[in-house]
């Protein structure tokens, strides 16, 4: 449209398929694949985080599909790659939850672990690898080093205050894992809005928790549930 203009990049590469051509418009990236074949995607949608936080993401993806149509392509059906559920606690640091992890608190399906540290203080850790992860970290920390991101995680996710520390809790879930939930039934985009509840409440409820005490494989239902994970449960709800 007159006045809008879409920055065209010759060479792009997402997702392990090559995209010969990329759009990009603000935060809203679409790569053409150019590939033959009636399950092969013809097209790839990156949405920048800091655009999912500022307008929303039902927003962004009418954006995202307009996008499209401008160049070109009609929509036949659509497919979820990834998917990032995030929540933030102000107030809160890694340390709480680390200390639950080490404690055997954490109840969690999945069995790898990894940690980060920065000027000698864990700031980062997470629970998983591949198909589906969760991560804990500052999330105070890792805004302040963008100005952008600090303004727009400030109104939108901490009241306008920029807090003594915050943390965040992220839950990273790819295709593959998606159609393996009982619970969701996602593939499309639609499918996925719709079921973003139902899919938050697996994450933090079935896939992992956090209870008072040490976890016991033969009653670790009975086990009470932490105060500061049912905070988590209930800025995801």
């Amino acid at each position: 449209p007159e006045g809008d203009e879409v920055e065209v990049k010759p060479i792009g590469i997402g997702g392990g398929i090559p995209c010969p051509v990329v759009f990009e418009r603000e935060h809203i990236r679409v790569g053409l694949t150019l590939r033959k074949g009636e399950n092969c995607p013809q097209a790839r949608v990156w949405i920048k985080s800091n655009a999912l936080m500022a307008a929303g993401h039902r927003t962004c993806w009418n954006a995202a599909l307009s996008l499209l149509h401008q160049t070109g392509f009609v929509q036949s059906y659509n497919t979820v790659s990834r998917v990032d559920v995030c929540v933030d606690l102000v107030g809160e640091d890694v340390g709480p939850f680390f200390d639950a992890y080490m404690q055997k608190r954490i109840i969690c399906r999945a069995n790898k672990f990894s940690n980060e540290g920065e000027n000698h203080a864990l700031n980062y850790f997470r629970l998983g690898k591949g198909d589906c992860l969760v991560r804990f970290y500052d999330k105070l920390g890792e805004a302040t080093k963008s100005p952008e991101k600090l303004a727009i995680v400030c109104d939108t996710r901490w009241g306008g205050v920029i807090p003594e520390k915050a943390i965040r809790v992220e839950f990273q879930v790819r295709r593959e894992k998606l159609k393996e939930i009982p619970s969701v039934s996602i593939s499309s985009v639609e499918d996925l809005f719709e079921e973003l509840p139902a899919l938050c409440e697996y994450l933090t409820d079935d896939w992992c928790r956090i209870h008072d005490e040490e976890k016991n494989s033969n009653s670790a239902r009975d086990n009470k549930l932490s105060d500061l994970w049912v905070k988590v449960q209930k800025a995801f709800a």
